[in-house]
């Protein structure tokens, strides 16, 4: 644990903090460009009209990965405040982390491997975030993003097509 505890969560939220804010830069940058048209189309056979919304472009790949750090500073968080309460406690943290599940059962399972060490008051308060899936959904959905971003593959944020390719396109007219 730090001298001071939570300096970790706290610095680890500011920087996340900040990443949000460039990513914010970012897309309004992204959507300053105009990179979607919205398009009536006609089906010419049964007269049917619809609305689509088709990609100019592609999404630059920095804001996937401003995304991701983002997520993975809220994320890293979590597991430095257990580390922070578990030893706030008197126990040397060992291989704890913050858990998550993917149902209540797996959750339990978690708990006792990840913050085993923590007192029961502490657990109790960890218990009543609900971290697995069923629970909640926006903080499992986080541990999620993050392991995915960082173990599988960088997120991919995409468009729906592209509209001066897309032949469906030459025959609507922008709205």
């Amino acid at each position: 644990m730090n001298a001071v505890p939570f300096h970790g969560p706290k610095l680890k939220i500011a920087r996340g903090r900040r990443h949000t804010s460039e990513l914010a830069i970012e897309i309004a940058k992204y959507l300053k460009g105009d990179p979607w048209a919205i398009l009536l189309q006609v089906n010419k056979e049964t007269g049917e009209h619809r609305i689509v919304q088709k990609g100019r472009g592609k999404i630059p790949g920095d804001l996937s990965i401003i995304f991701g750090d983002a997520v993975h500073n809220f994320r890293t968080a979590l597991d430095i405040l257990a580390n922070d309460v578990v030893a706030l406690g008197g126990v040397q943290p060992r291989k704890v982390y913050f858990p998550f599940g993917d149902s209540p059962t797996g959750f339990e399972r978690q708990m006792e491997t990840k913050m085993g060490q923590a007192s029961a008051d502490i657990q109790a308060i960890v218990r009543g975030f609900q971290p697995y899936r069923g629970g909640n959904e926006t903080l499992r959905a986080m541990h999620d993003l993050d392991i995915g971003d960082k173990h599988i593959a960088i997120m991919s944020l995409g468009t729906s097509g592209t509209a001066a390719n897309d032949p469906t396109v030459r025959g609507g007219s922008v709205v």
